[in-house]
């Protein structure tokens, strides 16, 4: 696993045009960011999803009386994986997802990660049983 900063943007379509093709930084706002490890980069981007916003809306759909698949993929990061595309947007590769309401935008940067304590205690046991 790799340790990768998700900086996450939203976009609704009420904050300006419904023309997706009017996506401007003045339209875009942060909606949060996370360091976190994850197989891959959408790996990253999925939990940071259901980290930051995904939880949160579960539970308000669920006190609304939503469709349960909807609840159950709010907070599912497998699911939300899934439904990642990869895209470009003004701050470069991104993945995005679209729920009709709102795009969130997934810019992943891959950290340099030392290696954790872990590692080098299995790599100081592989030394020593290999003598």
């Amino acid at each position: 696993m790799r340790l990768y900063d998700c900086r996450i943007y939203c976009f609704g379509y009420s904050d300006a045009s419904v023309n997706k093709s009017d996506w401007t930084t003045a339209s875009v706002r942060q909606f949060g960011r996370a360091k976190l490890q994850g197989w891959s980069a959408r790996h990253a981007a999925a939990e940071a999803y259901v980290m930051e916003c995904g939880w949160l809306r579960s539970v308000f759909m669920e006190r609304l009386g939503g469709p349960e698949t909807v609840v159950d993929f709010e907070h599912n990061a497998v699911r939300v994986g899934q439904a990642l595309k990869k895209g470009v947007c003004w701050k470069g590769p991104c993945y995005y997802f679209d729920n009709g309401v709102e795009i969130f935008f997934f810019v992943i940067t891959p950290l340099n990660q030392q290696r954790s304590l872990l590692e080098m205690q299995r790599a100081m046991v592989r030394f020593i049983c290999s003598n």
